[in-house]
Parts: structure tokens; C-alpha cells; sequence
């Protein structure tokens, strides 16, 4: 490769990036009146010049629509434009070139779209392949998502060790489920040994970040007096908070102790 083919490729990268950058700009400041035809243009011509983020961004639109975008921004979308613009076969085509050049969480939705069967069947080869990928790279959401594979044993022989150790790396960078999950595995003492303090502060620590399951946790906690004296009162206030969460069994719990506690 010679001087004008390494100047050459380095506009197109420079360019591809700086419209990827100008699509999220989009979205994350006109979103109350996103132009999703022009910001849809920006990432599909920076994907076709290689940008793995683009490309990402453009599976993720494929997969799940403007729902998909908000999830990943934050943001609430607002647009006039009626686009139907989920396509299965379009996501899978966009994730994997993003994963080719090792885009972790590419891999990782890779790895969610095989373990899941999203347009596909489903292969959790595939799956534990991809999420490793995303795991050797310190993708938070790959780690965790690779510890429940081993926990379950999906593709692979049950390893709770493997588990826990996955579970660990991914609580430790502050993912919500890895933190619930991981609490799990020290109130169950799997892959390690039963301690219940470690697990009421991982719940805690879970919940704090949004995750529904570890309200539930805390619940059971409580109300069976694990690591703290049965308290039926904080039992049937958490409950009922992961209940209008949409925890349908913490909804079943509270309703049982509330019959209970007349």
C-alpha cells in the first residue's frame, strides 16, 4: 500500500466517522423532532465506508426500530415520519460486519440474537462464541450474559465457577444484572461460598441501578431472613415496589403476605 492509498483511506475514515458523529448529534439533540430519514442516510453511508459504530447503530435500528434508539441514548424520539423500518435479515447483515471488526457490542447483540432466536434459529454456539468475544474485550453486558450461559448450562456443561467468575467481572464494571445475578450466586453458594451479607449489598447495589429482579431479591431476603432477622414490613414494601415494576412474582409474594398480614 502506498502514500496515496493510506491518505486515501484515512479520509474515508475520517469521513465515515463524521457522520456517524453528525447522526448521533441528531439524535441526541433534535430528538424531540428527528429528521429519521436524513439521520438513517448519515448511518447507512458511514457503515458502507466500514464504520463499525455506524454499522452497530444500523443493526440495532433494523432490530428493534426508534424503541432501540431511545434504549441506547437515552433519549425519548419524537418523529413525523412513518418508516417501517425493522428488518431481521438487515440487523443480523449490519451486526455481524460491525462484529468482523470487533465491536464488542456488536458481538454481544450477536450473541443475545442466537441465544434468543431473533430471526434465526437459535444456536447457543453461536451465542456463547460471540458473547466471548464481547467478554475478552471487557463488554460489561457479554460478561454477564456469558456467565448465565455457563450458569445454565446453554451450549455448554453447567460451570458455576465460570459463572461466578464471568458474573464478577461484569458486577465489577457496575452492570445491573451482573451485580443481581452475581448476589445470586452468594445467597445460592454457587461457584463460591454461601455469604449472605455480600448478597443483600450486590441486590442493593442492583437495584439502585434499575435492576427489577434485585428488588424482588431483597424482598426474599427479608421475608425469609436471610443474612438479616425476617422482616414481613420492608418485605411487602419492596415487593410491592418491584410490583408496580411489572415483577409478577414479587406481585403474587406481596399479595400472599398482605393476605397474611390482615
Amino acid at each position: 500500500m502506498n502514500y496515496f492509498e493510506d491518505s486515501i483511506n484515512e479520509y474515508n475514515e475520517k469521513d465515515a466517522q463524521e457522520k456517524v458523529e453528525l447522526a448521533i448529534s441528531y439524535i441526541l439533540n433534535d430528538y424531540e423532532n428527528l429528521d429519521l430519514k436524513k439521520t438513517l442516510i448519515l448511518l447507512k453511508k458511514s457503515a458502507l465506508q466500514g464504520n463499525s459504530g455506524a454499522q452497530y447503530l444500523l443493526g440495532l435500528l433494523y432490530q428493534g426500530g426508534i424503541e432501540a434508539l431511545e434504549m441506547c441514548f437515552g433519549v425519548d424520539i419524537f418523529t413525523n415520519e412513518n418508516i417501517d423500518i425493522i428488518d431481521l435479515d438487515k440487523s443480523l447483515y449490519w451486526f455481524e460486519k460491525s462484529a468482523k471488526q470487533g465491536n464488542a457490542k456488536s458481538q454481544c447483540n450477536l450473541g443475545y440474537i442466537y441465544e434468543n432466536g431473533i430471526g434465526v434459529k437459535v444456536d447457543y454456539k453461536k451465542a456463547i462464541n460471540y458473547y466471548k468475544q464481547a467478554a475478552v474485550q471487557g463488554d460489561e453486558i457479554g460478561q454477564c450474559n456469558l456467565g448465565y450461559m455457563y450458569e445454565k448450562g446453554l451450549g455448554v456443561d453447567i460451570d458455576y465457577k465460570k459463572a461466578f467468575k464471568f458474573y464478577k467481572k461484569s458486577a465489577t464494571q457496575g452492570d445491573e444484572v451482573g451485580q443481581n445475578n452475581l448476589g445470586e450466586m452468594y445467597r445460592d453458594g454457587l461457584g463460591t461460598q454461601v455469604d449472605y451479607d455480600i448478597a443483600m449489598q450486590l441486590f442493593q447495589e442492583s437495584a439502585m441501578n434499575g435492576c427489577i429482579e434485585a428488588f424482588y431479591n431483597i424482598g426474599c431476603m427479608y421475608e425469609k431472613g436471610l443474612g438479616v432477622d425476617i422482616d414481613y414490613e420492608k418485605a411487602i414494601n419492596i415487593y410491592e415496589k418491584a410490583s408496580n415494576l411489572g415483577h409478577k412474582q414479587a406481585k403474587k409474594k406481596l399479595e400472599r403476605l398482605l393476605q397474611l398480614n390482615k
